[in-house]
């Protein structure tokens, strides 16, 4: 199913770009120069969260899959304090638990996948975890 996702990335650059050759004057006069990089940037989070999630999801628990997905929040505030933006002390209490959560779930030695043969619940996990970084792009960029 995550083809489906890059293949809509795709025809979505092709579709920007044949849109911007052709009409450029009309539909593009009120866009900015760095709006259309934006623009691209957002697709690409998005259509890379869905399509990381689903891939990940595949080898993986799912408990873990949406765990991991769903990191998107304490990578935000990782990002604000590197870029000395004020965080409050709930979001740094929040990132802890968070990460806590993280361990407690991916350790957890009593946790069942759909297909223990293929034994790639790291994999699953460390895919589902880039679901999250494109998730991050996208609401930063977006």
């Amino acid at each position: 199913m995550s083809w489906k996702f890059q293949g809509v990335l795709f025809l979505l650059i092709l579709v920007y770009i044949a849109m911007r050759a052709v009409s450029k004057p009309q539909l593009f006069k009120n866009m900015g120069k760095n709006e259309g990089k934006d623009l691209i940037i957002t697709a690409m989070g998005l259509i890379g969260m869905q399509s990381f999630l689903t891939w990940g999801a595949t080898y993986t628990i799912m408990a873990h899959a949406n765990l991991y997905s769903s990191l998107t929040s304490m990578m935000i505030v990782g990002w604000r304090l590197s870029c000395r933006k004020p965080v409050t002390k709930y979001e740094i209490m929040g990132t802890l638990v968070a990460l806590g959560g993280c361990f407690v779930t991916t350790f957890d030695p009593s946790a069942e996948k759909t297909h223990d043969s293929d034994n790639k619940i790291t994999l699953g996990n460390l895919l589902s975890f880039f679901s999250s970084v494109f998730a991050t792009f996208y609401i930063l960029k977006g």
